[in-house]
């Protein structure tokens, strides 16, 4: 499958979407992505380039497998050319590779994200040239729990754990309080740092826990005169209908912490 859509307004965005399927057991996957943004008709201001692979099968037991890699991309260009910048060359940079596997309900997941920002600096009438500013190179394990993905599931409702730890270095630029210098300016390695982050999610889709004795409430709802009954009556009657109705259909619920 292709799906491109030309330039719209100042935009030009293209997908090209493929997948094959394989006895019904197997199947591959290739989606890229690209939409380029243009705050004038020659200047293009950011670019966003995405690419992902997927390789899934079902063995003969009924466990399923699956494998995926996405390549994220952004640049963001300059438009002040008079202090030196080049409009082709990016000012910042978002990089971000993942790797994942899936056996079944269990998942394991790799990501590495590296972050690009670029100055000007130097005595010159445009301050020399575009040069880095700021680097930082970050690597995250994360491992995944889905009850969605179970072989064999008994329950309807939802769940969904994901632990993942993570650590980077940063690398920048010491300009020495002498911004408009560039020859006494000197790269430094950051410290590193550590994250944690832990997500749940809680999702049920059931149909009520007592789907029979709602549509009965429903049909004596029906058949009451509300004309015959005072407000508070009338509230009563829509409120009990309504606590029974929602028992059981909670959509939607996380928590999330990092530190």
């Amino acid at each position: 499958m292709t799906d491109i859509l030309g330039i719209i307004g100042l935009n030009r965005y293209a997908r090209n979407y493929f997948k094959a399927d394989i006895a019904g057991k197997r199947f591959v996957s290739f989606d890229l992505e690209s939409n380029d943004e243009y705050e004038f008709k020659h200047f293009k201001s950011k670019r966003d380039f995405n690419r992902e692979v997927q390789y899934g099968f079902l063995s003969n037991n009924g466990d399923n497998f699956l494998y995926k890699f996405s390549d994220k991309n952004k640049q963001i260009f300059p438009f002040n050319t008079s202090l030196g910048w080049n409009q082709k060359i990016y000012k910042e940079s978002l990089k971000e590779r993942t790797f994942g596997v899936n056996f079944n309900e269990w998942g394991f997941e790799y990501t590495n994200l590296i972050s690009k920002a670029n100055d000007i600096y130097g005595n010159t009438a445009t301050f020399g040239s575009p040069a880095l500013k700021l680097k930082t190179n970050y690597h995250r394990l994360g491992f995944v729990y889905d009850t969605k993905k179970m072989k064999d599931k008994k329950f309807e409702s939802d769940h969904y754990f994901r632990i993942n730890v993570g650590f980077g270095k940063k690398i920048y630029r010491d300009v020495k309080n002498t911004p408009t210098n560039a020859l006494d300016d000197k790269y430094i390695r950051g410290n590193d740092y550590t994250t944690f982050g832990f997500l749940y999610r809680y999702e049920n889709d059931a149909k009520p826990r007592y789907l029979a004795d709602v549509e009965d409430e429903d049909k004596k709802i029906e058949e009451i005169d509300l004309g015959s009954l005072d407000t508070k009556e009338l509230e009563t009657q829509i409120q009990n209908s309504n606590t029974v109705k929602d028992s059981n259909t909670q959509k939607f619920f996380s928590i999330e912490k990092y530190k």
